[in-house]
């Protein structure tokens, strides 16, 4: 795998964590953007998966009253807007939702069939204030106590098998939401 490619999935698939110092909102303001406020972020640590990675980039920015629009330079174009996540530190007001997909690929190049289980996790809940809407399971099975997702998958000899799991998390903007 050449550095570019590397450097390719690295940034397709980047999830961007940011620490914003907020300032309370007193008033109600106009939905439009006050001003545009130029933002550069630095990495601050890179998980590679075999399927991809997620690069956590960090900036500060301390925002005034009212809706200001945050204008990041200098990300990857290929950066699917789906899969970026902020987080930030501050009194925060309304609603925040996180969108999450995420795909995964079982190829079998074994000259026989195969059956496997391939597991992952939804996010646990400990609040009725956040709420996990299941938006795409793909033909998984979800324990509801632990929240483990499994799909039971026959793959035949050199074929694949593409599987999607997607949910939407909603909870008020002062709880902090991990999401990974």
């Amino acid at each position: 795998m050449t550095s570019s490619t590397l450097e390719r999935i690295l940034l397709a698939t980047a999830a961007v964590a940011l620490t914003l110092g907020l300032a309370s909102a007193a008033q109600a303001k106009p939905s439009t953007p006050s001003h545009e406020i130029p933002v550069t972020s630095r990495i601050d640590h890179v998980v590679v998966y075999e399927q991809g990675a997620q690069v956590e980039r960090v900036a500060e920015v301390a925002l005034n009253e009212g809706i200001q629009m945050l204008v990041f330079g200098g990300l990857h174009t290929g950066i699917d807007p789906s899969r970026i996540r902020l987080t930030g530190k501050g009194r925060l007001t309304g609603k925040q939702e996180f969108n999450l997909e995420y795909t995964f690929t079982v190829v079998n190049r074994k000259q026989a069939d195969v059956t496997l289980q391939v597991e992952d996790q939804l996010p646990l809940v400990r609040t009725e204030e956040i709420s996990i809407d299941r938006l795409k399971l793909d033909g998984a099975h979800v324990h509801e106590a632990s929240g483990k997702v499994v799909w039971d998958l026959e793959v035949k000899a050199g074929e694949q098998v593409e599987r999607k799991l997607k949910y939407v998390i909603q909870s008020p903007r002062e709880l902090m939401v991990l999401a990974d």
